[in-house]
């Protein structure tokens, strides 16, 4: 029966796991592995027979044909997963003794640990770990004698197994050599789409990303936060425009300009979920540039290193008092000018008759903001399709859009009107913490704006789609503080109440973040400089073999310390237990709990026939020398002396 439960559990383990990684690995994968743990729980209940070898091995070769079929190799995380849960599937199949179940409960660590191949936030880390225990209760109770078998018995041990295992944990996390990104990064992953901002802008693009609620990224400020119409995270600058998308800069194009700051700058640690892509969301222009950046045109930043892990930079930022690329001269600007001929001809009428009636650039960028704001223009999360040209269209047709129109249109008026102008998406806007003093930035805060160089003041962000009058938002979103547009919640106590976990699950998940997933490189230098230990690579390898031995030594302290079982004043228990040692060392005999000295003798006496008769003569020595009444010292005396005797002496006749 203890098998039977065994394997029971361990199935429902498999199958969760199963589960879990469905998101990462194809449909027919997991439909096959729980078909399999199902065929197998079924056989075992009603006792059928294990399929032959033969079959067995047929189904091990199509796993390894399907999974090289489907993802056209067998490395990659997701192609080697796959052919590992197919297989630990297959592997119950052909389970007949305890031994086997043990082999599918070490696979089935290894597929706990597969999880945080393809996530490592706080949902996979609390079914690791949840998962970790249940699969070491079930090697508990397949180890375990009948009487020890009770579920809850054998998961206490496993938590204290798992306990016990802590501070190596530590002191690996601690002294293990970090690289940049995990290894899993390297490996070639076709199949695994990520979301976040690309440096383009195409319709459509946007609007699926503020539908997301996946967090983009957090920032946590030291001092007084910024002020919430600042939160303008400036990540790409776009100035192509081919007529349907906006691009970034051409190769080698080597527009820096620099900042001027005349004002306080403002410094704070950027916590970056990884999304694949290396643009950096910069509050405001960067001052500098922090290492594993680069600076890129349009003063926005950029990762030198992986984008396929979370990374914290130390950025400084000017929000407020600086100028951008304001001693440009005009030839410097004629990319930011250009548009393709034959395009948004309707637009290019309206912009020059702005331009012919007052030519001033304030006057002309105050006109086109009041033109959104006084013509039925709609804000909306489904637009209509926009055929043709998509300036004009939206402009003067639909007129029903998102930011990313808004900003494009609103770019082209400027470039019609002669006003350099270009597109940059990033994200607006954010919530706050209070108790840890971060922002947590989401997809959904993705947005799109505009900036225009005017002369003597450099580029400018101006934002179109904060004109849309609030009269016309579509039902689900609502204007921000910042004056911006966003999805917005419903209402009411259970809302309130949902925003409050969020917030609190949000905390965790920024912690978890900030101490344990961001720990790089750096990080681990940092620490261990603090710590006074050296952190080139032989150091590491050096640190880690003596930790290694001293735990080994403790360990092995540890067991010595244990075996010689409680200290007594007994001399009669000492003798009797130096004579347990003894045996316990030539042939690894011991007593069972709760088994007295002449039934331990007895059964000894059949397992090993030489050393009966000793056995027997110890076993009354130590009776007489612990519970015989005596008020005689000299007797007691001599009771000992024999046993002492009987104890030191041969334990196998001739």
């Amino acid at each position: 029966m203890a098998y039977h439960a065994s394997f029971y559990r361990l199935q429902a383990s498999f199958a969760a796991l199963a589960l879990v990684l469905s998101s990462a690995l194809p449909v027919w994968v997991v439909l096959s592995a729980i078909i399999l743990l199902l065929y197998c729980a079924v056989a075992l209940s009603r006792g059928w027979q294990n399929p032959p070898a033969l079959v067995l091995a047929g189904f091990a070769l199509a796993a390894v044909i399907g999974v090289a079929l489907w993802f056209h190799t067998l490395n990659g995380a997701p192609a080697g997963v796959s052919l590992l849960l197919l297989v630990a599937s297959i592997k119950t199949l052909e389970c007949r003794a305890r031994r086997d179940l043990i082999v599918v409960v070490l696979s089935g660590y290894l597929l706990t640990a597969s999880v945080y191949l393809f996530g490592q936030g706080l949902p996979q880390v609390m079914f690791g770990l949840g998962n970790l225990l249940w699969l070491t209760s079930v090697l508990q109770q397949l180890h375990a004698s009948a009487a020890a078998t009770s579920l809850r018995r054998q998961l206490v041990t496993a938590g204290v197994r798992l306990l016990a295992a802590v501070p190596l944990m530590l002191f690996l996390f601690v002294l293990f050599p970090r690289i940049d990104g995990p290894l899993w990064g390297r490996m070639p992953n076709r199949h695994q789409a990520v979301t976040g901002l690309s440096d383009g802008m195409e319709p459509g693009i946007i609007s699926q990303l503020v539908r997301s609620q996946a967090i983009a990224f957090r920032a946590h400020f030291s001092g007084p936060p910024p002020a919430p119409n600042t939160l303008y995270w400036r990540t790409y600058v776009l100035t192509r425009f081919n007529g349907l998308a906006w691009l970034p800069p051409a190769a080698g194009a080597g527009n820096r300009n620099g900042v001027q700051v005349h004002g306080q700058t403002t410094r704070y640690t950027l916590l970056l979920r990884p999304t694949g892509k290396r643009g950096i969301p910069v509050l405001g222009l960067p001052v500098s540039v922090p290492p594993g950046t680069r600076l890129m045109p349009g003063d926005t930043l950029k990762a030198t290193g992986s984008a396929d892990a979370i990374h914290s930079y130390v950025l400084t930022v000017a929000t407020h008092g600086a100028l951008l690329g304001a001693d440009m001269r005009r030839s410097q600007l004629r990319r930011d000018l250009a548009l393709p001929p034959h395009i948004a001809p309707q637009a290019r009428v309206l912009a020059a008759r702005w331009r012919r009636e007052d030519p001033s650039p304030e006057a002309i960028v105050a006109r086109a903001m009041r033109y959104i704001h006084d013509q039925p223009f709609y804000y909306t999360l489904t637009p209509p399709r926009l055929p043709g040209d998509i300036t004009d269209r939206f402009l003067f047709s639909t007129r029903q859009g998102f930011c990313e129109d808004y900003a494009s249109a609103f770019a082209v008026l400027m470039r019609a009107a002669d006003i350099p102008a270009r597109v940059v998406v990033g994200y607006m806007g954010g919530h706050w913490n209070n108790a840890l003093d971060y922002y947590t930035v989401r997809e959904a805060d993705a947005h799109a704006w505009v900036e225009v160089w005017l002369p003597g003041r450099g580029w400018l962000r101006v934002d179109p789609t904060s004109a849309v009058a609030a009269s016309r938002v579509e039902a689900g979103t609502a204007a921000t503080a910042t004056g911006g547009l966003a999805v917005t919640a419903t209402g009411g106590w259970l809302a309130h109440w949902g925003r409050s976990l969020r917030r609190g699950w949000d905390t965790a998940g920024y912690l978890w973040d900030t101490w344990v997933v961001a720990f790089g490189p750096a990080e681990q230098r940092a620490l261990l400089a603090r710590l006074g230990l050296r952190t080139d690579w032989a150091s590491l390898a050096a640190y880690l073999a003596a930790g290694f031995a001293l735990i080994a030594l403790s360990g092995l302290a540890w067991h010595t310390w244990k075996a010689r079982g409680p200290r007594t004043r007994d001399p009669a228990l000492r003798l009797y237990r130096r004579y347990l040692r003894r045996l316990r060392r030539e042939q690894n005999l011991a007593p069972r709990p709760n088994e007295g000295a002449l039934d331990f003798a007895q059964r000894a006496a059949r397992i090993w026939p030489p050393h009966a008769q000793a056995a027997a003569v110890i076993a009354l020595r130590y009776q007489e020398a612990r519970y015989a009444p005596s008020s005689n010292e000299h007797l007691r005396q001599q009771r000992l002396l024999l046993l002492r005797r009987a104890v030191d002496g041969p334990l196998t006749s001739r």
